[in-house]
């Protein structure tokens, strides 16, 4: 099953004392717990997200129930700025 939503991501780079943000209209496309993709029409790109494999020393990747908790959140959002859709 995968999962499609309409939503605005958020970019943010901090150097230092400066941070940038942005908003990017966008499709957010869920294929399984271990990838996620973002359709940015505006210059059409599309970007595959997948899950790190390798083990890291001190660093743990997130699970998939918090994966899933971010979704939930994602889906009950604020009215008319994202929404969720099996399809």
């Amino acid at each position: 099953m995968c999962f499609c939503g309409v939503d605005t991501d958020n970019f943010i780079v901090s150097l230092g004392h400066y941070t940038y943000s942005r908003h990017y209209p966008g499709v957010f496309i869920l294929f399984d717990e271990n990838h996620f993709g973002f359709i940015w029409p505006e210059v059409n790109y599309f970007i595959l997200f997948g899950r790190v494999q390798n083990t890291f020393q001190n660093v743990e990747a997130p699970s998939p129930q918090a994966f899933l908790e971010m979704l939930k959140n994602i889906q009950s959002g604020p009215p008319g700025r994202s929404s969720l859709h099996a399809l």
